[in-house]
């Protein structure tokens, strides 16, 4: 990490380790979270993404190493009560007692922290405005949708006032309006507390995170601004439209001969160039395309995006297998609002 990367940080982790029987669920783990931001937390299926953060909740016991959560220390065989005040915790699936309405619970739940009766009250109803829920908070959780669960579950979280708030796939299965809300309630709690957000939805980090993290099979793979990290793990690229299949492919061996073009990728009716150099590759394109004659109907840069640094660090086959399941969670959403407009 660079030292203009360095800030005050509200998790911290040195060594973290978990096993499993025979399995090392979480490796030498090394975090560094700055106070107040939102930080995505990524890796393929299976990578300890979950483990890891039951761990700095307090729910689970690390096997080695240690970690310190708003300002207090977690190490093997502890689990401070006072640390699960001060953080929150959202499953992927939160779970409630159905029978209960919706400010029923989460006056249940201040109460659990020792909150007063009417303090717990005054803070689930405010909870239920700030998540959206307040016209819903008499009904029953046994009929609320997947998306209101998950608010209701990112409100419950926020009972304590927590410093930290750690997400595991907050948006998970959601539609996409349900995954909108989501990620827009996150986003506003920017600034109030710590957020860790773990997510397979490369997309969904993008919008909302400042600050990334990389793991596989329990080790970390880099972490940082996410705009450090697009600069790091991405190089320039450029879209080119053009008109049939027999243009696409000569303008590509053409390109692909160049000594600053690194690769030339079809996608759909046009080209991506991924270049080393950009002003040797502005400068020398045009010549080229003329060259070739070929029909162009678009030219443009490509946004950098943390898919390209996720393939960078993870690979083509963990990558697929994470857009996969990214695509599988669309689909679990697609249905789930179908379901709800029946």
């Amino acid at each position: 990490m660079n030292r203009s990367e360095v800030t005050t940080a509200a998790i911290e982790s040195h060594g973290l380790a978990r096993d499993f029987r025979h399995t090392r669920a979480v490796d030498d783990l090394n975090l560094h979270v700055p106070k107040g931001e939102i930080y995505g937390f990524l890796g393929p299926n299976g990578a300890g993404k979950t483990t890891t953060l039951k761990i700095l909740a307090g729910l689970i016991s690390p096997t080695a190493g240690k970690a310190i959560v708003a300002s207090e220390e977690i190490r093997p065989g502890t689990s401070s009560l006072d640390l699960r005040r001060r953080v929150g915790f959202l499953e992927e699936e939160p779970r409630f007692y159905p029978w209960m309405g919706a400010r029923e619970s989460l006056v249940f739940v201040g109460r659990l922290f020792g909150l007063e009766p009417q303090v717990a009250a005054v803070r689930a109803d405010g909870l239920l405005e700030a998540v959206g829920l307040a016209d819903r908070s008499g009904h029953k959780i046994k009929g609320f949708s997947r998306g209101m669960r998950q608010r209701l579950g990112i409100a419950q979280a926020l009972v304590g006032d927590p410093e930290v708030l750690l997400l595991d796939e907050p948006a998970s299965a959601l539609d996409p309006i349900g995954r909108k809300e989501i990620l827009g309630l996150i986003a506003s709690l920017r600034g109030q507390a710590t957020i860790v957000m773990s997510s397979h939805v490369l997309d969904d980090v993008q919008r909302v995170a400042g600050w990334v993290g990389v793991i596989r099979r329990g080790r970390l793979l880099t972490q940082g601004p996410l705009s450090t990290l697009l600069g790091r793990f991405t190089r320039p690229a450029y879209r080119l439209d053009i008109g049939g299949p027999a243009e696409r492919s000569r303008v590509s061996r053409a390109l692909a001969a160049e000594s600053w073009c690194v690769e030339v990728l079809e996608e759909g009716s046009g080209l991506k160039i991924v270049v080393e150099d950009q002003m040797i590759a502005e400068s020398r394109m045009p010549s080229l395309l003329a060259e070739s004659a070929a029909p162009l109907q678009g030219f443009r840069a490509v946004t950098p995006t943390l898919e390209d640094v996720f393939l960078q660090l993870i690979g083509d086959e963990d990558a697929r297998a994470t857009r996969e399941s990214a695509t599988r969670t669309a689909e679990r959403g697609a249905r789930s609002a179908e379901r709800g407009a029946r």
